[in-house]
Formats: structure tokens, sequence, C-alpha cells
């Protein structure tokens, strides 16, 4: 079985979860195992990216543990989630900084585990409660699709300046700009679908919002992977890699 045969079938499957997922006859039971189980999987992937192997088991369990008592902290978490927010807006400024100025293998496990909590604890979170209202979980979904397929095909077309040569070259700045402009359009053909004429400007600004962050967590990614010298984050999903690599963008857009 060749790649992209691989690539289908695996998309298929993946499509045939997100249905059974957000169908409102599946159970909220069976929704909050399916998600607890993809969680403890990219949980696993992450910690992959550490150097030292005491750090990646005291990042998981900690990780479990905080989670687990989420439910216990929401008050506190409702009173603070604006001070939360404005923190995880520093943190992607930090992100971004790291993408733009990479040079070499110098992440250190520390800064790592500090990133892979404010990054994956908020999607765990966001991911539990969105797939309970799907509609904005497909949005986001669609568009960094849509962001990332458009930008594929745009580079391949007409891309000729690399986008960020030392964590991923095949990424051009053509692809880039126009895989965020197409997914700020497709956002606005979303807007126009449900009838929402009187948002579109809204939705444009959502879509171009959502696309450049998922294109900031696929380069991120991209770049803890590189520092470890890994391809994929892990071999899970035939022709995809990892449950990371299918879903970087998304991870950080959520």
């Amino acid at each position: 079985m060749n790649n992209l045969t691989q690539r289908i079938c695996s998309a298929a499957v993946l499509i045939l979860i997100l249905v059974v997922l957000i169908h409102p006859a599946t159970t909220i039971s069976i929704k909050a195992t399916a998600i607890g189980f993809i969680s403890l999987i990219i949980l696993w992937e992450y910690s992959r990216l550490f150097k030292s192997r005491f750090i990646r088991i005291f990042f998981q369990i900690l990780f479990v543990g905080l989670f687990l008592s989420a439910p216990y902290l929401t008050e506190s978490l409702e009173k603070t989630s604006n001070y939360l927010l404005g923190f995880l807006c520093l943190l992607w400024l930090l992100i971004s900084f790291q993408v733009l100025t990479y040079k070499k293998k110098n992440i250190s496990d520390s800064l790592i585990f500090i990133f892979g909590y404010f990054i994956l604890l908020p999607f765990v979170a966001s991911l539990f409660f969105m797939v309970m209202n799907p509609g904005i979980f497909l949005y986001v979904v669609i568009v960094v699709s849509i962001a990332d397929s458009a930008a594929f095909f745009v580079g391949r077309t007409m891309g000729k300046t690399s986008l960020l040569p030392n964590i991923s070259p095949g990424k051009t700045i053509e692809g880039f700009i126009g895989g965020v402009l197409i997914a700020s359009i497709f956002s606005c053909l979303i807007a126009l679908f449900f009838g929402l004429q009187d948002r579109l400007l809204e939705f444009l600004y959502l879509g171009f919002l959502v696309a450049l962050i998922s294109v900031l967590g696929d380069v991120f990614f991209s770049l803890l992977k590189r520092n470890k010298g890994l391809k994929d984050s892990s071999n899970l999903i035939p022709g995809h890699g990892g449950f990371i690599d299918l879903l970087d963008g998304t991870i950080a857009a959520l």
C-alpha cells in the first residue's frame, strides 16, 4: 500500500470517528472516553519530545494529575479566565519569537515542559467543551484544514520563497499567504451558508486569526520535532505520522 492510499484510508477512518463524536445520538460517556483516549495519545506523543526520560515520565504523571483535579478548580479557573487568556497570548508571542529565531537544537526540556502544559491543557479542555458543542469545533477543524490544504497547493504551484528554512523547508511565503487568505474567504462562505450575512466581517477576521494561529502551531511543533531529531510525533496513523502531526494547527487554534 503506497503512502497516498494509506493517507486516504487513514483520513476516511478519522472522519468516521469525528462524525461519531459529534453526532447527537452518541452518548456523553462515549464522547468523553474517546476524547480522553485521544488526549492520552497526544500526551504520550508530546512527551517523546523530551531528551530526559525522567522529565518525560514526570510530565505525564503531573499532566494527568492536573487534568483530573480540574473539575475541583472550575470556580477558580472561571474567575481567572481572562488572566489565563492574556498569559496564553504572551506565551504564543514567546513561541513566535522561538520560531522566528530558531537556528539549532537549543530548546531545553524545561522550556518544552512549560510550553506543553500551557498548550495541551487548554487544548484538551476546549476539546471536551467543543465536542459537546460541535458547531465551533467543526468550524475550527474545517478552517484549519482549508488553510493547510490551500497552503500546500499554492506553495506547490506558486511557491518560490522559503518561509522558515531552518524549521520546515517545504513551506513557502506564497503558500502561507495563499493558505491564510483562502481560509479567511472560506470562513465568510461558512457565514453565508448559515445566513449570517451581517457578520461577514467578523467571520473574515476570525478565519484569518484561526488560519494564522494554525500555521504558527504547525511550525512550532515542527520546531520541537526537529529539536529532538524526530520526523513524526509517532507512527500511529499510517501515512500521516501521529496525532500531533495531524492536529498541530488545530491544537494551537483551539
